[in-house]
């Protein structure tokens, strides 16, 4: 048995039998590690796709794809952290969509009210662009595959989906930034999963089945 499956069996062994606090504890550690695997695992597969990409067309052209023919994607990744973080009672002081040498985009926001108040908005906004990347590939999917969709809709839908996807994994800022706020959110998440007892990855699964279904 991999040491994947153990790490699997002991979370479905804790969250289905195990005591309160255990079963808490696992959903609790488990959200950030989906992220971040989420995160890198997007960083890695763009990476690999550009990499070969390169090989056909040159390292200058697939790097011009991969951060400036997919700008929407950059658009989508930064609005997604201006919106966490406004919904969360941050000031939003500047949101930069123009690129400027390494820098594609950028959101420059001030933390505001309490520690955890500030601390949501540290952790959740930072993360947004994984979050919200899933939900609009899913509405992407959901409303522009239709049989009766145009065919410009489709070729429209799958640039945007594509740019969407390269865009949408978590940079170092952000990492640092989230990280910051963790601790008070993971708190929070733990106070929560003692009074909700479920199986994540069942659950998660299972929305995602029903998301591409």
């Amino acid at each position: 048995m991999s040491v994947i499956s153990q790490i699997l069996l002991l979370y479905h062994s804790a969250t289905a039998s195990g005591p309160w606090w255990q079963a808490a504890l696992s959903n609790t550690l488990l959200i950030p590690v989906l992220i971040v695997i989420l995160g890198f695992g997007v960083h890695l597969i763009t990476q690999c796709l550009l990499s070969i990409l390169g090989f056909f067309i040159g390292s200058e052209a697939a790097y011009l794809f991969g951060n400036y023919l997919t700008y929407p994607g950059v658009v989508h990744h930064e609005l997604a952290h201006a919106l966490f973080a406004w919904l969360l009672g941050a000031h939003i002081q500047r949101i930069n969509l123009k690129p400027q040498g390494q820098t594609l985009g950028s959101v420059n926001f001030m933390p505001r009210g309490g520690r955890i108040r500030q601390a949501l908005q540290m952790t959740l906004s930072s993360i947004a662009p994984v979050m919200l990347g899933l939900v609009s590939l899913c509405l992407i999917k959901h409303f522009c595959f239709d049989a009766e969709t145009a065919q410009w809709v489709h070729i429209l839908a799958v640039y945007l989906a594509v740019s969407i996807f390269f865009h949408m994994d978590l940079s170092g800022q952000d990492i640092r930034v989230a990280l910051a706020g963790l601790p008070v959110c993971l708190l929070i998440l733990f106070v929560v999963f003692a009074f909700w007892r479920i199986n994540l990855i069942h659950l998660l699964r299972g929305l995602l089945l029903h998301a591409w279904a």
